[in-house]
């Protein structure tokens, strides 16, 4: 039985002020049936016959779990039936039963350790308290129903790992979000292609250059969010579809500059060219994971458009040699129109592999993303609910409209 079937039932009879099924009725069927007596049942069950009389009268203080087995194979009932049968009328084992029902559905599906580190909630232990606050938070009326966010998209609910539970969360926060944000703009291909060489200038505005594209995007009707990492992932963005349109979350990973300009432009790519695969697969795609390759999209092909838009390799090719001549590095920034930090971080891609300690080479010369992202870095678990959040971002990024 499943989780979601078996709290409604649950619900059911703890709604029921009368009941449909009776336990003497079921076993008295269940004898006329077989055309057997009493004595007989008891033989055929093994157990002595003033214990079965006893069940049948609910008089039982408690039933063996082997002994319930039995008995419900032999009136052909679930053993869970069976045993809401006989405690239909005790209110408090019936009560009990679903309170069990959904704190086994809540360790099963978050991951309460994580979940109160980011703050979300403030004890593993509350399970009221936790309930609450997810259906709060997502909007739900019951707890079966955040199973249902993403219809369609299938997450397995059994034997998770508590990065995959968490995996989970973030996916369908990010998603709730696009929802509720609804963009009231029509998608046009034409216009985004027009619009993304136009972006590069705006990396050199280190203040509001990334919320400017945010908005101009918006219009365009492409959604972009900026969602804190997922932990222990390298995730540093994704392409979602949400009401038949595309959506970009981009990610601080690495917390670097020029990292959340190139996780932008690589998932414009995924939007203008896989957006039928990203549909048909699961209706989302994040970049950076293992899982990536799964579907096939071309992350390599994504990275290259992202590299010819901000800083092509023939433009490396000039400033390789002079990386180290600060004077140089700006200059060829100033005359194509990007940021200087985006062509050191390139050169310590380009480079990686013959010098893994690259990655430590020009940390001065190259910001964070917290001053880019700070008008638009909203931690939707540290809102009381999703909706909450979703009305200041739109508050922000539709300036323009």
């Amino acid at each position: 039985m499943s989780e979601e079937i078996f709290l409604d039932h649950i619900n059911n009879i703890l709604k029921s002020s009368s009941h449909d099924r009776n336990l003497h009725e079921i076993y008295d069927q269940r004898k006329e049936e077989l055309d057997l007596s009493d004595s007989q049942i008891a033989n055929v069950l093994q157990i002595d016959y003033n214990t079965l009389k006893r069940i049948l009268r609910k008089e039982a203080k408690k039933i063996d779990y082997f002994l319930l087995l039995k008995l419900s194979h032999f009136l052909k009932i679930e053993p869970n039936e069976l045993a809401n049968i006989y405690h239909q009328d005790d209110t408090h084992k019936v009560s009990e039963l679903g309170s069990v029902s959904k704190r086994t559905y809540l360790v099963e599906n978050f991951d309460l350790k994580s979940l109160k580190s980011i703050g979300f909630i403030d004890s593993i232990n509350d399970f009221e308290s936790i309930e609450n606050r997810i259906l709060e938070y997502f909007g739900l009326d019951r707890l079966s129903d955040y199973d249902r966010l993403m219809t369609g998209v299938m997450f397995s609910n059994s034997n998770q790992k508590p990065q995959e539970k968490m995996r989970t969360f973030w996916i369908k926060s990010c998603y709730a979000m696009f929802e509720k944000i609804h963009n009231p703009n029509e998608y046009d291909r034409n216009s985004l292609k027009e619009l993304i060489p136009k972006i590069r200038p705006y990396t050199k505005d280190l203040k509001k250059g990334f919320k400017i594209v945010i908005q101009a995007l918006y219009n365009a009707g492409v959604t972009v969010i900026y969602q804190p990492y997922l932990k222990n992932t390298q995730v540093r963005g994704g392409t979602f579809i949400v009401n038949g349109k595309p959506c970009i979350v981009i990610t601080n990973y690495q917390k670097r500059y020029p990292t959340i300009w190139f996780a932008l432009i690589h998932e414009l790519h995924h939007v203008l060219y896989d957006l039928d695969d990203i549909k048909r697969n699961n209706t989302f795609h994040l970049t950076g994971e293992e899982r990536s390759e799964l579907f096939l999209l071309q992350e390599d092909k994504a990275d290259e458009f992202a590299r010819e838009i901000l800083f092509s390799d023939d433009k490396m090719k000039y400033v390789e040699p002079m990386i180290n001549n600060k004077h140089i590095v700006e200059s060829q920034a100033e005359k194509y129109n990007v940021h200087p930090s985006i062509i050191y971080v390139f050169y310590q891609w380009d480079h990686q592999d013959e010098n893994p300690n690259i990655w430590g080479a020009f940390n001065d010369l190259i910001p964070d993303s917290d001053e880019a992202v700070n008008d638009l870095n909203l931690i939707p678990w540290e809102k009381e609910t999703i909706e909450q959040g979703v009305k200041e971002l739109k508050s922000k990024i539709q300036t323009f409209n």
